[in-house]
């Protein structure tokens, strides 16, 4: 913690690119901690984000005291993304960082991230977008990793400790298949009623065809929940043809 409290305090003002998630309530925890009131939480707000976690990420800054600002973004005008090529995280990040960038610029801020050296250990373009517009990564520059992370959560009291990590719901949908907002939407409220079926980890795939593949922490549902599960698709999707079940692992649909 000394370290990664030494590389806040040289910033003297930051602006913590946040999603609600471990890392960057983390990470805006231990600014608060160490720089007071010159931190900031910079929220893109885009149908590519869980709304309960913006939810519950708007919750958290408010009871306490950090100053949250939303900055609104369309990644559906973005082609690039749309197409949903292999880098349309890049194309989706440049654009949403350099949003964020500015703004923290208008602030007097350096604009930081949750990066970590976990995050070394996967396919991510987007990280490509963020060090090409300098954004500053302290878990990183500390050499911290996922578990590290997790650890200063613990110290720090923050009763997210082990909440697990929620990428963009872009993530879902198999690469090559045009991404549409309504579909995002659709994917946020299925794995939502999904997850309040006792999980804590869910993704829901949208892998074409009416395809779905279910994950979850233990790759285990039981009999009851698939057909609850199924019932959801059904509302969410209309059309439900074949639905497949899985253990939840990092970077899955790079591999599909």
């Amino acid at each position: 913690m000394q370290c990664l409290s030494q590389i806040l305090h040289n910033y003297k003002k930051v602006a913590v690119a946040y999603s609600g998630g471990l890392d960057s309530t983390t990470l805006l925890t231990l600014g608060q901690k160490v720089l007071e009131k010159n931190v900031v939480a910079l929220m893109g707000v885009a149908p590519i984000f869980s709304v309960q976690e913006q939810v519950e990420g708007e919750r958290f800054c408010l009871e306490h005291g950090i100053e949250i600002v939303k900055v609104f973004f369309e990644p559906m005008q973005i082609p690039e993304f749309v197409a949903n090529g292999e880098n349309r995280c890049y194309y989706c990040k440049k654009a949403l960082f350099s949003l964020l960038q500015e703004k923290a610029k208008d602030l007097g801020a350096i604009l930081v991230d949750g990066t970590n050296l976990d995050d070394d250990g996967d396919f991510r373009p987007g990280r490509k977008a963020a060090e090409e517009l300098g954004v500053a990564s302290p878990f990183y520059a500390a050499g911290m990793g996922k578990d590290d992370i997790r650890k200063l959560a613990r110290d720090l009291q923050l009763s997210l400790w082990d909440k697990p990590s929620m990428a963009c719901l872009a993530s879902r949908i198999l690469k090559g298949t045009e991404i549409k907002a309504d579909v995002l939407q659709r994917i946020d409220k299925a794995e939502e009623a999904i997850r309040n079926l006792g999980y804590k980890q869910i993704r829901c795939r949208v892998m074409g065809n009416a395809k779905f593949i279910i994950e979850n922490e233990s790759g285990e549902f039981s009999t009851e929940n698939k057909e609850k599960i199924r019932d959801i698709l059904i509302a969410n999707f209309l059309s439900v043809k074949q639905t497949e079940y899985a253990k939840y692992t990092t970077g899955a649909m790079n591999l599909r």
